[in-house]
């Protein structure tokens, strides 16, 4: 072979090579695995987690992507769409003036293998087999351990994000700030009234979410520390992550709670904000600092005899790494690092 012939090919070589990586590597310059949509494995989780559950299928089963509104509830969701695969579009946090629908090119198949029912369901449905994998806000609560344990089955899960429990109340409530202790005392019942902490003269309405979902688990073992809450039928929003968010929108009486990323990123309700806590908004940068009193941390949990090699192990494991962890920072997550 002649020296000139060798070079042409060394140089055919090296363009293939760039060419590949070039069209695996995502924006970030991260290289995901790659499967194919009948091996990926089916994956649960909380309405919170959608976005990033959803782009982490995408990436590595090379599928377009794109924001949506969901059709019952509003609220923001990604969607894997027909559209060409483009590994360099980075996806977009920048929702100011944007106005989102349902996709009609949704990519069925990859849309099957994602569905996010909520924290307890998928526990229920991680137990019951129905799926390898679920990306949660919270880690299994007792009842969910009682039944795997029942199933005979055991839990396992490792933090891959990072999140923040965060309270809201409407746009027209003057006070910005509370102490952990006064939302103690608002949800046991001993503050009652806005003024004792520095607002209007008007009753206090502490909405509480339904037991066993990822937002009540999260408020009594993260916030309460085991002090019994408020009994309240009335004021108690079952309808999803969003009721609280509907209640407080017409009431500027009431306080409700949720999770910072499906505050920031899955709502878009003007009449409702965040408020601080200790003095610290719930903002990024103190989450990363870990320096906002309720640091909460999204996990990635399966089935302890999760099969060695299998489609699962490998995108949990590669949610886990450095590459990983980028993907979490591009879904808006906080990553661990």
């Amino acid at each position: 072979m002649s020296k000139k012939i060798f070079l042409n090919l060394l140089f055919l070589a090296i363009l293939i090579s760039v060419l590949w990586w070039t069209s695996c590597c995502a924006a970030d310059g991260s290289v995901p695995p790659v499967l194919s949509v009948d091996r990926y494995p089916k994956i649960d989780g909380s309405t919170s987690t959608q976005p990033l559950g959803m782009l982490l299928a995408c990436r590595i089963t090379r599928t377009a992507f794109a924001w949506g509104s969901h059709p019952f509830d509003g609220t923001r969701r990604l969607y894997p769409t027909m559209g060409a695969y483009d590994p360099s579009t980075r996806l977009s946090l920048d929702f100011d003036a944007a106005r989102f629908y349902l996709p009609a090119d949704i990519h069925r198949a990859v849309a099957e293998k994602i569905e996010h029912h909520g924290t307890h369901e998928s526990y229920i449905n991680l137990v019951r087999r129905s799926v390898d994998l679920i990306i949660v806000a919270r880690e299994p609560s007792d009842d969910e351990i009682a039944l795997a344990s029942e199933k005979g089955v055991r839990i396992r899960f490792t933090p891959v994000a990072l999140d923040a429990f965060v309270f809201i109340v409407n746009t027209n409530n003057s006070v910005r700030n509370l102490s952990v202790q006064q939302i103690r005392a608002i949800y046991t019942g001993t503050l009652t009234n806005w003024s004792q902490i520095g607002g209007s003269e008007e009753r206090i309405n502490p909405y509480q979410r339904n037991k066993n979902s990822g937002s009540q688990e999260m408020m009594e073992k993260l916030v309460m520390h085991g002090q019994k809450m408020v009994e309240s039928s009335s004021l108690e929003v079952p309808l999803a992550m969003i009721g609280p968010f509907n209640a407080i929108r017409h009431d500027r009486k009431g306080i409700g709670y949720t999770f910072q990323y499906y505050d920031t990123y899955m709502t878009h309700i003007p009449e409702v904000r965040t408020i601080a806590v200790n003095g610290v908004e719930p903002n990024a940068g103190n989450i990363r600092k870990r320096t906002y009193p309720f640091v909460s941390e999204v996990v990635i949990a399966w089935l302890d005899d999760l099969p060695k090699g299998s489609p699962a192990q490998i995108v949990r494991d590669w949610i886990l790494s450095e590459d990983g962890q980028r993907l979490v920072a591009e879904s808006g997550y906080v990553p661990l690092k």
